[in-house]
């Protein structure tokens, strides 16, 4: 049984790394590429990712009548 045990956990881990070789296959597709060679770095670069997607024009809520009020403004 325990050996069972054994290859099903291999089996599990060679199913992730095949997953992990075709998103890699496909890395020029993505908006961002992070190389998770140093955790701190990494959670750094991510943080700096959200951050800028939070400030995409698409993602801000009210930006239309804001920004005419500011034209209308400067009229």
């Amino acid at each position: 049984m325990r050996w069972a045990h054994i290859g099903a956990k291999h089996a599990g881990a060679a199913a992730r790394m095949e997953r992990a070789q075709a998103e890699i296959s496909h890395w020029d597709g993505y908006d961002y590429v992070v190389v998770n060679d140093h955790i701190d770095e990494c959670f750094a670069r991510v943080v700096q990712i959200l951050a800028a997607e939070r400030l995409r024009r698409a993602r801000q809520t009210g930006l239309v009548g804001f920004v005419r009020e500011l034209m209308r403004v400067g009229e």
